[in-house]
């Protein structure tokens, strides 16, 4: 376009001497600068349009139903208010739709609730995989440092572990008196919190979501093996499905059926 352009005022020039003057360039410069911002206009609003239509397309399935929820609910409020200023008894068709739809939320919120409540297991093998061998290795830090601050030398080591586990790691009575009372009750069972590997699954378990010390380390392994159980068995049903089929040379393999077809 810029050859065009050049080519055209070398004509101009060759044609008409004194026309292409230096008023004749700038309106010609002013021309393209204003083509240009046209253009850049047309594109700012294409990319606007664009972005309106995702946006509306995504959220019509979600208005459409919250729009028939809305009409439902409405049509309720109407025949309640409508037999209530007669005097009339609302029939059993309403109160029914009304009772069931409250029933759909509380039920929708309970599992919402329950959803974001229940602890991530599928994630505790990794955990506990990874949180064992430090346990241990700050087992030991306790044993080699007891009159010492060992405690903070466990938790500059390990910043993973929280504070009323590294406490726990001793088993003293003097030391265990110091935990709050949740701790302080979960150490009156049998299970002892000064070993190693109960004070990595503890932990692990609050990594998955769970709150302090609401199972054991005997039942919280229990859930980490069964998820385990649960995902290695569907990981073998997934590559089973992957598996071509093998077609044999039984009566009814298409090697046989072709070879009939030809006979």
């Amino acid at each position: 376009m810029q050859a065009a352009y050049a080519a055209r005022i070398a004509e101009l020039m060759v044609e008409q001497p004194g026309v292409v003057d230096d008023n004749f360039l700038d309106s010609e410069n002013g021309r393209k600068q204003t083509n240009r911002a046209d253009d850049n206009d047309q594109l700012t609003a294409l990319g606007a349009q664009i972005i309106a239509a995702g946006f509306i397309k995504g959220m019509s399935g979600k208005i459409q139903s919250l729009l028939g929820e809305l009409e439902s609910e409405v049509g309720c409020y109407i025949r309640g208010v409508t037999y209530k200023a007669v005097g009339v008894k609302a029939d059993n068709g309403v109160e029914q739709l009304a009772k069931a739809m409250a029933a759909e939320r509380k039920q929708f919120l309970k599992a919402s609730i329950a959803h974001f409540n229940t602890p991530k297991w599928e994630d505790m093998k990794a955990h506990y995989d990874d949180l064992k061998p430090k346990a241990q290795k700050a087992k030991r830090i306790y044993e080699q440092n007891k009159p010492e601050n060992w405690q903070a030398m466990i938790k500059a080591a390990f910043p993973q572990f929280d504070d009323d586990l590294i406490t726990m790691l001793s088993g003293n009575t003097v030391d265990l008196e110091r935990l709050p009372p949740h701790a302080l009750k979960a150490t009156e069972n049998s299970e002892s919190y000064a070993l190693a590997a109960n004070i990595a699954l503890e932990q692990s378990a609050r990594l998955c979501g769970m709150k302090p010390f609401n199972l054991g380390p005997r039942r919280i392994r229990e859930l980490m093996d069964e998820s385990e159980a649960l995902k290695s068995s569907s990981k073998e049903i997934s590559l089973e499905t992957a598996k071509p089929r093998k077609h044999g040379r039984g009566k009814n393999s298409p090697e046989q059926l072709v070879s009939m077809k030809v006979h």
